[in-house]
């Protein structure tokens, strides 16, 4: 049926069938790269996640192209911009948050000159501490208050413009969200292996409970015939339950579910507005003029996070020396 269906195509199927092709197949490839390659021999692989691939991606592009940026990261930049101010503690950290980075450093190898860009990302801290606040023209002292730090910058996907850069990162969220549906398959082999060791255990315990009868072992007043039977029973539940898994193999099984992770991609990755106002000292206050709205977009993913993530240009002239630990070991 399915030979006689793609017979009698219409012209304009495919033609659809083909720019769906062309938008999937990629990012499916990446996803198939990230967790088994073995997925490759699965029969009606592209067919089963195009579909759920191209649905995902529309929503993914949109949260990504809503990261602010590109936004200068630079000791310059830290002195005249609040959002580049609220990540960074000293001007001088701006610098080594990406001269650190080692894909950013190959870039710059590969593009000697050339500013680079890429996504910061830094993982947000929330604190509750005792501290003075003004109120109203009064200093108020010893009042609980909430301060927010950023820490760990990371860069993620380094390229030559925005426009790379935002089309890469949509296809890592994908590889992500291959790497979630692996882990959940993963969960289900270790279940596997814990119904085997439990199987195991069971015919131990009733291999004992079945030789209590012999010899002087009619005398053990311990011996319950009705502890046989529960044995027996726990024992044919696992072996059905081991059957019934075994009867499933793996590979159709992370298909499943990484087009149900796909389907289901807000459980496993957010990218949401920031809400929040900070002073100069990086409390949280109330909304007002005078407060600063960092402009970077909250990333949260399924174990980690918030993280403040915002688009970043790294100026070339910027790029600082890192002192390697065995040049150093060398004065020790």
């Amino acid at each position: 049926m399915s030979l006689l269906k793609g017979l009698f195509r219409s012209p304009a199927q495919k033609q659809q069938e083909a720019r769906e092709a062309a938008i999937a197949d990629p990012l499916i490839d990446r996803i198939v790269a990230a967790t088994d390659k073995r997925l490759m021999h699965v029969k009606e692989l592209r067919s089963e996640l195009r579909a759920p691939v191209i649905a995902a991606r529309t929503k993914i592009a949109g949260l990504i192209a809503g990261i602010p940026g590109p936004v200068e990261v630079s000791p310059a930049a830290w002195a005249r911009d609040d959002t580049v101010r609220a990540l960074f503690a000293r001007a001088g950290d701006t610098a080594e948050a990406f001269s650190r980075d080692e894909a950013t450093r190959a870039f710059f190898a590969l593009h000697p000159g050339a500013d680079c860009v890429g996504m910061l990302a830094l993982e947000q801290v929330e604190r509750r501490v005792i501290a003075s606040a003004l109120q109203g023209d009064q200093v108020q002292a010893e009042v609980a208050r909430t301060t927010v730090s950023f820490r760990e910058p990371r860069v993620l996907a380094p390229g030559a413009d925005e426009v790379a850069v935002r089309d890469e990162l949509v296809n890592r969220a994908f590889e992500y969200l291959g790497m979630r549906a692996l882990q959940r398959v993963g969960a289900m082999r270790a279940q596997r292996h814990e119904m085997e060791q439990e199987r195991s255990l069971l015919q131990a315990q009733l291999r004992l409970a079945r030789r209590n009868g012999a010899g002087f072992g009619g005398l053990d007043v311990s011996g319950d015939p009705r502890s046989t039977a529960n044995l027996e029973r726990d024992l044919e539940r696992v072996v059905g339950e081991l059957e019934a898994a075994a009867s499933q193999s793996l590979l159709p099984l992370l298909v499943d579910a990484i087009a149900d992770v796909l389907a289901n991609f807000a459980g496993h990755l957010v990218i949401e507005p920031c809400e929040l106002s900070l002073d100069a000292m990086n409390f949280i206050v109330p909304a007002a003029e005078a407060a600063v709205r960092p402009r970077v977009a909250i990333l949260r993913l399924a174990e980690r996070g918030p993280f403040a993530a915002v688009l970043a240009r790294f100026p070339c002239a910027e790029l600082r020396a890192i002192p390697r630990f065995d040049d150093a070991a060398k004065f020790l």
